[in-house]
């Protein structure tokens, strides 16, 4: 009696994954019909099924969502709101500010900016309001609640 026909030997090359906990039950077993083995395995899929696809996408993030639930996790986002003010200063209050400006940096969510022109300095001490609004919103968040000119 042959342990295996041809029939079932070739399908047990073509997809060994399948059939190897099963070839391992059937050595040196003589079987008359060994089909009845087999008959509850699942076919052999070469790709996802497309709800396996769908539930995976549905845990699934974007690189930019991650960093940011990174960033607010670990309480960098106000730091780097902070910094990111600083550097488009210029673009924010325009070139004859930041040309005027010497110093700029945060403590404790104050803006501090050194100036070296005092007209100007009085007529932004006038404006401390305005200014701190029209930073808020070029940044979308609310990084400076004061400011002070020195």
């Amino acid at each position: 009696m042959p342990l295996l026909d041809e029939r079932k030997l070739k399908a047990i090359r073509k997809a060994p994954e399948v059939f190897q906990q099963s070839a391992i039950c059937l050595k040196g077993m003589p079987l008359g019909k060994p089909t009845h083995l087999f008959k509850n395995q699942p076919p052999v899929r070469y790709y996802k099924k497309k709800e396996e696809i769908a539930k995976r996408k549905a845990d699934v993030q974007t690189i930019g969502d991650s960093i940011k639930g990174l960033l607010k996790a670990y309480r960098l986002q106000g730091k780097l709101n902070e910094v990111d003010l600083v550097q488009r200063w210029e673009q924010i209050m325009g070139k004859p500010i930041a040309m005027k400006t010497k110093e700029l940096y945060f403590r404790d969510q104050k803006l501090f900016v050194r100036l070296t022109s005092a007209p100007l300095k009085h007529e932004l001490n006038m404006s401390k309001s305005k200014v701190v609004e029209l930073l808020n919103r070029a940044m979308g968040d609310e990084v400076v609640k004061e400011v002070v000119f020195l």
